[in-house]
């Protein structure tokens, strides 16, 4: 099933965050601070978000087991309700 608007990018949790890397939140804010890790967008004072393609984009840029880059796309479909 499709979504309705496929144009736009769910924005993701923390804690789905979390789940879709495997990383707790310290790593992914120190990360973050390293340049290593994307940053989220801020929707409030104490709100921020991850773009769900951002994620996408850092785990297909991760070394395989082999050294080599990932060829294929990242994969957070199991995250989308």
């Amino acid at each position: 099933m499709g979504r309705k608007y496929p144009y736009l990018d769910r924005l993701l949790r923390l804690a789905e965050v979390k789940t879709a890397t495997g990383l707790s939140h310290s790593t992914i804010y120190r990360r973050m601070d390293e340049g290593a890790f994307p940053r989220p967008v801020s929707l409030g004072p104490q709100t921020v978000r991850w773009r769900e393609r951002d994620i996408a984009a850092w785990q297909a840029s991760l070394p395989t087991s082999y050294g080599r880059m990932s060829a294929g796309k990242a994969n957070c479909e199991s995250l989308s309700r």
